[in-house]
């Protein structure tokens, strides 16, 4: 099948058989991505098994799609060796934890489950995960164990920013990893 494509001022449109499909071009600079993950500082890295936490990730997204309070958001607390993400709706909560490699100090950090299931799709699942990130409210960056950063092949690199964090959010107060698990 052929596409027809058709550009008229700021609109473009999009013709297949019976059906059109017809947009408006945004006329604004894109962000400086290459700038944001090649100069970051990111002073803290995790190496995770990229099936299991996709695997963790559905099982937290079932409780956390519906609730508007976190937006599709978990928070994720990162302590020694392992991650857990907690996550709740209004019928219940779910506490998952997986273990990792990790460098640098221990994070409390919010994010979206359902960005990270869509980005972690279209990684080799045989590969591990490498997650890069400073700090609760600063840049994550997502990529498999083996892409260079500084290439930018054709392999898939996920940028984005943390929800923000509050105890708002949480069912009860929680202080650091060991509170939830003692």
């Amino acid at each position: 099948e052929f596409v027809k494509l058709n550009f008229k001022g700021n609109q473009i449109s999009f013709e297949i058989e019976k059906i059109n499909l017809l947009s408006r071009v945004i006329d604004l600079p894109y962000p400086d991505f290459k700038n944001l993950v090649s100069n970051g500082v990111f002073n803290k890295t995790i190496t995770i098994d990229t099936e299991e936490f996709i695997n963790v990730l559905k099982r937290v997204f079932v409780f956390v799609k519906n609730n508007s309070d976190s937006k599709g958001g978990a928070i994720f607390y990162l302590e020694g060796e392992k991650f857990l993400i907690e996550g709740i709706s209004e019928s219940g909560k779910i506490k998952e934890d997986i273990i990792l490699k990790k460098d640098g100090e221990d994070l409390k950090i919010q994010l979206n489950v359902k960005y990270l299931l869509d980005f972690l799709q279209n990684l080799d699942k045989n590969k591990k995960t490498i997650i890069k990130l400073s700090n609760s409210r600063g840049t994550v960056l997502l990529k498999n164990e083996e892409v260079v950063i500084d290439t930018f092949d054709r392999s898939y690199i996920f940028c984005f920013s943390s929800a923000n964090v509050s105890n708002e959010y949480l069912p009860y107060n929680v202080k650091n990893f060991t509170d939830l698990v003692s």
